[in-house]
């Protein structure tokens, strides 16, 4: 099994966080008894502690809503590995995706697919905070390469309805 609790595929090099654009980082070990949420936090302390808005949030809020931040801060793609009983359920993951990705980060979320991909996932797009609650779009896919396809096929479709609209 995957052990890893959280993966990041950063948007760009960053200096303060020591990443670099396109890299694959895990964080955490899935059979640790701590929530992801708590994972994420340990993760902003260590690499992003002059972001205030990871200092007000705690382990209670939900890791959808922690990893959020991420995405729409550094537009980080954001895994979660939710594996909980393989026998019953299989290997399971939520991939929480940024308003923009670079070709690079696209590359390397394919890569990441494949590693994972006897996992079925779930993904959230299109994320926003509404009045405190986190608001997306949301498709489910037994295939991770399949559910990226999906995707970006959509996110291609919708840049080009759009293309030639005056705002």
């Amino acid at each position: 099994m995957e052990d890893f609790k959280i993966a990041f595929i950063y948007a760009k090099n960053d200096e303060k966080r020591k990443t670099y654009e396109g890299q694959i980082e895990k964080f955490g070990k899935i059979e640790e008894e701590s929530p992801h949420s708590s994972c994420l936090l340990q993760y902003a302390e260590e690499r992003c502690p002059h972001i205030e808005i990871f200092k007000r949030l705690n382990y209670r809020h939900r890791p959808e809503t922690i990893g959020y931040f991420f995405t729409a801060i550094f537009n980080d793609i954001i895994f979660l590995n939710t594996t909980k009983d393989i026998g019953e359920y299989g290997k399971t993951g939520v991939f929480l995706m940024p308003s923009e990705i670079t070709e690079v980060q696209k590359e390397s979320a394919y890569h990441f697919a494949q590693e994972i991909n006897d996992f079925s996932v779930f993904m959230l797009y299109d994320l926003s905070i509404q009045e405190g609650i986190l608001e997306g779009k949301e498709m489910l896919d037994s295939d991770p390469t399949q559910i990226l396809d999906t995707y970006f096929s959509k996110k291609e479709e919708t840049l080009s309805n759009n293309q030639g609209k005056s705002i």
